[in-house]
């Protein structure tokens, strides 16, 4: 799994809230302990979580102390801009690039997202989940969901959206 939105900055979370997410996740969905659990298809035995914020001298302060007070419970947390493909890229590459379930709660702005998007949707597994929250005013709900509905049309030609979705859309796939 990859959360973008890792929780730290923004003083909006405190100190005990920054980084709940994971906490939950690997709670919700690891295995319960004294279960087997066989390796898949790329030798992972378990769910592995990996998180990315943006990078800033707070952020590198809350990743450093989070990891030392949950050791384990993150596999990775990477810094960087989630809008710059290239350290996208590198987030994909170092972590196997093979995801059940992405989340983008990061941004929360469609400069930020569709870069995203646009490296991250074809790393997601056939069945997997890609959800986005998405914050915009109602005036501009036309536009991005114009927007949204073209980029998917273009995304449904090229890559492996589900069959079911690209015929909502009157697609044929």
């Amino acid at each position: 799994m990859l959360e973008i939105g890792f929780g730290c900055g923004h003083n909006i979370h405190t100190e005990d809230q920054q980084g709940v997410s994971s906490l939950v996740w690997t709670k919700y969905f690891a295995p319960p302990p004294q279960t087997t659990v066989v390796a898949d298809a790329w030798g992972s035995s378990g769910f592995s979580l990996y998180e990315v914020d943006f990078d800033d001298t707070q952020n590198r302060a809350c990743r450093d102390k989070y990891l030392a007070k949950h050791p384990g419970v993150c596999e990775q947390i990477y810094l960087g801009d989630q809008s710059n493909k290239d350290f996208l890229n590198k987030v994909v590459s170092q972590s196997g690039a093979h995801f059940d379930i992405i989340i983008d709660d990061g941004g929360h702005k469609w400069v930020l997202q569709r870069p995203s998007f646009e490296v991250l949707w074809s790393h997601v597994e056939p069945g997997g989940l890609y959800i986005v929250e998405v914050r915009v005013l109602l005036l501009l709900s036309i536009t991005l969901v114009g927007n949204v509905f073209a980029l998917m049309d273009h995304l449904a030609s090229t890559t492996r959206l589900p069959r079911t979705w690209t015929q909502k859309t009157g697609k044929k796939g």
